[in-house]
């Protein structure tokens, strides 16, 4: 849906469409009564905290912008968010970030102003790290 609705205004936000993706197949598989998001997270972050973190996911950069990294950590950024703000206020920034930019092209800096203003908190601190650094933070 993203790559065909939702799509990243450049390839610095590529991880907002496999992120997204990456996510959206967790959500399902706990909607359809398998392993929860959260367990898939557990599961992924433990992978990745044993990997080197050589990436900035909030900018890739051309050669790795379809890494690996950027499709998992993008769907843990999102669930460090879920896990912050709560299902209620998680559910509703992602219901209106597909309706308000359905067949648009999109930015980080968007997500996070968008998130901020359904929260009522400010977000880009909260994910600066999962966004921009190259070191794993801790899940919420």
């Amino acid at each position: 849906m993203f790559g065909n609705s939702v799509t990243p205004a450049s390839w610095s936000d590529i991880w907002l469409n496999e992120g997204f993706a990456h996510y959206a197949e967790w959500v399902w598989a706990e909607a359809s009564g398998h392993r929860s998001a959260h367990d898939q997270a557990l599961d992924a972050y433990a992978e990745l905290s044993g990997s080197k973190q050589k990436l900035v996911i909030g900018d890739p950069g051309p050669k790795k912008m379809f890494d690996d990294r950027v499709y998992v950590r993008g769907a843990l950024t999102l669930h460090a968010l879920r896990m912050s703000v709560g299902d209620q206020t998680f559910f509703t920034i992602l219901q209106r970030w597909t309706a308000q930019n359905r067949c648009g092209n999109v930015t980080t800096a968007e997500f996070l102003a968008l998130a901020s203003e359904v929260s009522g908190r400010a977000i880009e601190p909260m994910l600066h790290d999962w966004l921009f650094e190259k070191k794993l933070p801790a899940l919420p």
